[in-house]
């Protein structure tokens, strides 16, 4: 993959891109940085073949600088599709970066062909009522994690979370996509403030509102209101398919490349290389 800087007011933002043809931009998790599509992106060129894909860092992840001051998450996304010289892309983000994406498809309609979401949040969405017991003790050690100001261990406690699923053994999912994971989430966890977000979408309020295609994929082992939100937005998007994988969490497309690649592919096949 070419990779190169994109400025956003005083962001540089490392962007990396690889292929020609269709776009397909990839937005990341807030416990991830661009590094966490890479076995995904992989994946897709073998079971879609060429594709424009493109990858960055947000502010505050991975290779990204920046200085602390108002900023749009949304504006961001913009200046990088600008930079790269797309009108429009098909728009595949996890958990943060699906909010990021599903904010983009409310503000700028036409720069969106279609977006998949995974484990997506949703700007708007409502207060969580109550926790299973085990994220609910999990999410207890975390506060007293960053309370304490103990980076590592809440690295751990997060990695048990996010990575493994809270109803898991801690240490479910190991190997490099283990040391990938904590290696992207310290980094995190180590960056200053990146200043106030500006963004100020209700996005869950007007899903009926969007009008692309949307596949939504769940893991089965991530939080069930997780899971419970992905459901609820595939029955309100006109259309839209939500499908649950067995045996993963969060992040599954970094846990489960290839199944997630072979959903996108078949998605990207009725929808967009059809037309």
């Amino acid at each position: 993959m070419n990779t190169s800087i994109v400025k956003s007011g005083t962001a540089q933002l490392p962007v990396s891109q690889t292929g020609a043809g269709q776009a397909l931009v990839f937005l990341h998790a807030g416990v991830t940085d661009k590094r966490s599509w890479m076995p995904l992106i992989g994946s897709l060129s073998e079971t879609i073949g060429n594709f424009h894909g493109v990858a960055y860092d947000r502010r505050g992840f991975g290779d990204s600088t920046f200085t602390e001051e108002r900023h749009s998450r949304v504006g961001d996304l913009v200046a990088v599709l600008d930079a790269c010289e797309l009108s429009s892309a098909v728009l595949i983000g996890n958990s943060q970066g699906g909010r990021i994406a599903v904010d983009m498809t409310m503000l700028h309609p036409a720069r969106v062909k279609a977006l998949v979401l995974i484990g997506t949040s949703v700007s708007g969405m409502p207060e969580v009522a109550s926790w299973p017991p085990d994220a609910s003790e999990l999410y207890r050690k975390i506060e007293v994690a960053e309370a304490a100001g103990d980076l590592d261990l809440l690295n751990r406690l997060q990695a048990h979370l996010w990575l493994d699923g809270p109803s898991s053994i801690e240490g479910r999912v190991a190997g490099a996509t283990r040391e990938l994971f904590l290696d992207m989430n310290l980094r995190a966890l180590n960056a200053r403030s990146v200043g106030e977000i500006t963004d100020d979408v209700d996005a869950w309020n007007n899903l009926s509102k969007i009008q692309v295609p949307v596949l939504l994929i769940a893991g089965q082992l991530d939080l069930p209101h997780l899971q419970e939100r992905s459901a609820r937005m595939a029955e309100i998007i006109a259309h839209s398919k939500l499908i649950s994988i067995k045996n993963v969490a969060h992040l599954a497309a970094l846990e489960a490349p290839l199944p997630c690649a072979e959903m996108i592919a078949k998605f990207l096949a009725r929808h967009i290389n059809a037309t």
